[in-house]
């Protein structure tokens, strides 16, 4: 019998073919390790605290992560990355697979963001609304059954 180690998350991560097209938009070198670390506030970062802390609050801790200097929601038990802060205030959500986004370029408030490259059901999300976070909670629900 054949042995096969446990995969660290961060193995995990790099395998969940979902993430594939996200982290090479990411610039993500995929042969090499990821800088993955579990998501600590340091007081100077608003877009994650407002990610992780403020609409992400239901969320476990597991699913909260830093890669290299972005934040991602990723599934514990599928690794499948499903939310992503990006620049200072910039956020991202993977919605269903049948929702296909209106446009490649959004405004965001770190400016115009070029989305190509991304699977179309990635968009902007503010988290300002209630429907924002159920949003993010639903995506958290959807990222932890395998499509």
């Amino acid at each position: 019998m054949q042995y096969i180690g446990v995969m660290t998350l961060e193995g995990r991560i790099r395998a969940q073919p979902a993430n594939r097209a996200l982290l090479l938009w990411l610039r993500q070198d995929l042969s090499v390790p990821l800088k993955l670390r579990p998501w600590v506030d340091t007081g100077f970062d608003e877009g994650g605290q407002k990610l992780f802390e403020d609409a992400g609050a239901d969320l476990p801790a597991a699913a909260k992560r830093s890669l290299s200097i972005y934040n991602v929601c990723v599934h514990p038990e599928t690794a499948r990355i499903y939310a992503l802060h990006w620049g200072r205030y910039t956020f991202l959500l993977r919605h269903p697979p049948t929702f296909r986004r209106p446009r490649d370029r959004v405004e965001t408030m770190d400016g115009t963001v070029d989305l190509t490259g991304l699977e179309p059901a990635w968009l902007n999300h503010w988290f300002e609304e209630d429907e924002d976070v159920r949003a993010l909670l639903d995506a958290h629900v959807r990222a932890g059954v395998e499509l």
